[in-house]
């Protein structure tokens, strides 16, 4: 039998509202979990969550340029770094 214990785990949101004119708004998120195993010793937890919102206009079907900002923290979570 084996071990595994290395987790990753992503959970992403984002929605997009059309509003009048070819403007639109829309909003994304998302959180991402990762463990890996002890004897790997580089990362042992670290959880980040993301949150943008974001205001745009589309000229066509091509074309669309928008606006976002982007925040990102960290949620918890520790780093390990060991070396011999």
């Amino acid at each position: 039998m084996f071990k595994f214990k290395s987790t990753i785990l992503m959970l992403f949101l984002s929605a997009t509202f059309a509003l009048a004119n070819g403007y639109f708004i829309g909003f994304s998120g998302g959180l991402n979990h990762s463990l890996v195993d002890d004897d790997n010793y580089d990362l042992k937890s670290d959880n980040n969550l993301l949150l943008s919102p974001k205001f745009g206009y589309q000229i066509n079907n091509t074309h669309r340029y928008s606006i976002s900002y982007e925040h990102g923290g960290k949620s918890s979570g520790s780093k390990a770094i060991i070396s011999n």
